[in-house]
């Protein structure tokens, strides 16, 4: 976490990106549409070719925004949770 910021990477050390694309992409502009969905411009993915080979994927979300769906998790979850 750098400056209130919750980032998560995911790295590989394949072949990394290819020259030319194999599909349209509409995978990744799914996620960063959700993410810009729930946190506007506080919520990126980012797609990055390695030095060395592979690929890093990392996701940023400013840490107020989960602090609020945290809350609103335990919530529901307190709400849908029977009765003793």
């Amino acid at each position: 976490m750098a400056d209130d910021w919750f980032e998560l990477s995911v790295e590989d050390n394949g072949m990394g990106l290819s020259d030319t694309p194999k599909g349209n992409g509409i995978a990744l502009q799914n996620v960063r549409d959700r993410l810009s969905g729930l946190f506007g411009h506080e919520g990126l993915l980012t797609v990055a070719q390695n030095c060395s080979g592979g690929v890093t994927a990392t996701i940023r979300i400013r840490l107020h925004h989960l602090q609020g769906l945290q809350r609103s998790f335990y919530d529901y979850s307190q709400a849908r949770s029977p009765q003793s």
